[in-house]
């Protein structure tokens, strides 16, 4: 029996589920939430099914090998795990533990939980670096802490902390959370034990979601609006805070969700950590815009009666961030700058490389500033560092091996070693190697290098080789034919499996399942009849290979990324209705980041004979309103601002109805239908227009080739 095929009527139209060759492929409906639950339980029924057929169901990770546990060892010989310190150090000022923290939205659903991480209070597991366990353990500490007499947080309610400084007149809130119900209820924990004093300010320290989606927990738009409420960020926070997301948010999504884990259950052979904390949360998200701005270099400024010193660290480990002193606690917020981890020089969801040299820079600024003044230094994700020589020698260490990194990178390309040779080649100091809180459980030296390189070389390594590369499909299709065909790959791999050589072994066999899509586009060889029998077995392989190295990984983003391609591999990718990133933050977009967000979607091939310009005049309310026209011409949507002399089209709308037409939730033929556009013109230019757009989706293969979709005849 080679596949199954269930349709299943969930209302109109039917939902498909696919499985062959040991994979899941999905092709649902637009399902209502409530029918969307449904598919996981199809999922299993498809498992069972296929457990009975010929071919046998792979749907959990596998064991550790013999390499694998070797591997583990060495690292346990290696690392100084006699040192006990952060054990200690992780639970100091512990009020109140919250271990089997389980938090609901209003509609009951579970939004977070720490439940399903009790496992980390057992032994060490063979299928976990016994450094990233170490870690997860440690991450594992939540509740209610004291700082300092005056400063108390919340760990373990995200993967981010929520912090609470206490000034005569108020509280001070730095980062809270990612969602409103983590933030409400972290904040609720935090009253049960300490006066309810009112919020006076907000403290964003940079604009990533698990540092301000939550404030609407804490507090509401109104007292922000009515000046009750202070909210502080750094320079240009709201821009970043939308950019990546409105250009490239939907990319960064779906490899999200491969860099958190998103689809794996917990547990030793699965998520363990994030390397920041446990988890993502899945509740109420929002944003109030700060009303107070930090530009210069050092701020100082009276919140609620107590002195915060602001130091500003722009394009550190965000485009927008800062640290901040409270001179009467001697107390120092390192943000995101300094944890309890290397952190990402490129994040493996994708972003703007981050600057290794300028983030040493403003550590080392960090350090002149406030090291000796600071009895502790305090974070936005990890526990504190106490004691005046400690804070001194984390903050050291710390920027030292973000330049460590920037100065061998670029040492070693001057000597010729290209960027993957840099990434094996740099080797941290004992010093730093030694100090658990530069370790790799996030960021790791090897991606660093290839960020550095990346940053002044770009992606070519200068090999004349490397400069016009085949598609993925063409390149897998030839070099299984250099190597023989795929049986005599296969072989040849599953030789090396056994011998524990497993990163040779994932890229060989990743030329055979991405070679399976050359069948499938028609792109044909001598050897394509092999590719249907051997398919099953090298993607069953490739699977229980990238077990493997998730096992082994100290990183827990490449734990997770590996893991993730097992788990699709064997259960195919999700398919199911999501709002595209882009909804969440279009409403606080402005009219260069919404059309931008519209251009970047044209399909350039099908747009090339097509040209027209429309005018929009958008209603902002309180009789305000803006001009912007689009033109469309050799396959480029392009705007400006103004209004063009000669337009096919001019489309009156309020700024809302924009809002949802960008963000794909309403289409122009509706807003038409609904009279929520006052047209003069060539309404089809409008039409036309979206029709040109790509649709947004999330479900794009990443172990598999983005061509590898459902054959229309599968």
């Amino acid at each position: 029996m080679k596949g199954i095929v269930l349709n299943i009527d969930l209302g109109k139209p039917p939902l498909h589920i696919i499985r062959r060759y040991g994979a899941i492929f999905y092709r649902p409906p637009r399902l209502a939430p409530t029918k969307a639950i449904i598919v996981l339980v199809l999922c299993t029924l498809c498992s069972l099914l296929q457990a009975q057929s010929k071919t046998p169901a792979i749907v959990t990770p596998t064991a550790a090998t013999e390499h694998t546990r070797s591997s583990q060892a060495k690292v346990l010989s290696d690392l100084p795990f006699a040192d006990r310190e952060d054990y200690a150090v992780a639970r100091r000022g512990l009020i109140e533990s919250a271990p089997n923290l389980t938090l609901k939205n209003k509609a009951g659903r579970v939004i977070w939980s720490l439940v399903p991480y009790q496992f980390l209070n057992g032994e060490r597991p063979d299928t976990v670096n016994p450094s990233l366990w170490r870690h997860a353990q440690l991450a594992y500490n939540s509740g209610l802490f004291k700082v300092v007499d005056g400063i108390y947080q919340v760990r373990g309610f995200d993967t981010a902390n929520i912090s609470i400084v206490e000034a005569p007149e108020g509280l001070i809130i730095i980062d809270p959370l990612a969602t409103q119900e983590q933030a409400r209820a972290a904040m609720e924990l935090y009253f049960k034990h300490r006066p309810r004093l009112p919020v006076k300010a907000i403290v964003y320290t940079h604009p990533h979601v698990d540092h301000y989606g939550g404030v609407e927990g804490v507090v509401s738009r109104a007292q922000v609006a009515s000046g009750e409420v202070d909210i502080f960020a750094p320079e240009n926070f709201m821009q970043y805070m939308v950019s990546e997301w409105a250009i490239g948010g939907t990319t960064m999504g779906r490899r999200g969700m491969y860099q958190f884990g998103v689809f794996l259950p917990r547990g030793p052979r699965a998520h363990v950590d994030n390397g920041m904390g446990k988890s993502t949360g899945s509740g109420s998200t929002s944003v109030i815009a700060p009303t107070r701005s930090v530009s210069q270099p050092v701020e100082t400024h009276r919140i609620a009666g107590l002195e915060v010193e602001f130091q500003h660290t722009p394009g550190t480990e965000s485009p927008a961030e800062m640290n901040l002193f409270i001179p009467a606690y001697a107390a120092l917020c390192t943000a995101e700058n300094a944890t309890a981890s290397l952190h990402n020089l490129l994040t493996l969801r994708g972003a703007e490389v981050r600057d290794a040299r300028q983030w040493a820079y403003y550590l080392r600024n960090t350090i002149d500033l406030y090291a000796s003044r600071s009895v502790v230094a305090f974070n936005t994700h990890h526990w504190p560092r106490w004691g005046k020589e400690k804070v001194f020698e984390y903050l050291e260490r710390t920027a030292d091996t973000y330049q460590y990194i920037h100065d061998q990178t670029l040492r070693l390309a001057a000597q010729g070693l290209t960027m993957n040779d840099i990434a094996n080649a740099i080797e941290m100091p004992a010093a730093l190697q030694e100090s658990w809180y530069t370790r790799g459980y996030y960021g790791t030296a090897s991606v660093g290098a290839r960020a550095v390189f990346q940053r002044y070389f770009g992606f070519f390594d200068g090999n004349p080789a490397n400069l016009d590369p085949l598609p993925r499909v063409q390149e897998a299709t030839r070099m299984i034919d250099y190597m023989g065909g795929p049986n005599a790959a296969y072989k040849r791999a599953k030789q090396d499996f056994d011998k524990g050589d497993y990163r040779v072994v994932a890229k060989v066999l990743s030329y055979i399942v991405d070679a399976q899509a050359g069948q499938w586009q028609g792109q044909r060889n001598d050897n394509s009849k092999n590719y249907s029998k051997i398919y099953k077995k090298s993607r069953d392989l490739l699977a229980k290979t990238y077990d493997q190295l998730g096992y082994q990984a100290e990183s827990a983003l490449w734990r997770n990324f590996y893991l993730t391609g097992a788990h699709e591999l064997r259960n195919g990718v999700p398919n199911f209705p999501l709002p595209p990133a882009i909804a969440k933050y279009v409403n606080e977009m402005d009219y260069r980041q919404l059309f931008d967000a519209l251009a970047v979607r044209l399909d350039g091939a099908r747009a090339e004979n097509t040209a027209s310009t429309i005018n929009f005049i958008i209603d902002e309310g309180n009789g305000v309103s803006a001009s912007r026209y689009i033109r469309l011409k050799n396959a480029v949507l392009a705007h400006r601002e103004g209004q063009a002399a000669s337009a096919d089209l001019v489309v009156k709308l309020s700024r809302p109805v924009l809002e949802q037409l960008v963000a794909g939730a309403l289409s122009p033929g509706d807003a038409i239908d609904k009279n929520l556009l006052d047209t003069r013109g060539d309404v089809a230019a409008l039409r036309k227009l979206f029709a040109l757009l790509d649709p947004y989706s999330y479900w794009f293969p990443i172990v598999t080739p983005a061509t590898m979709r459902m054959p229309a005849n599968y």
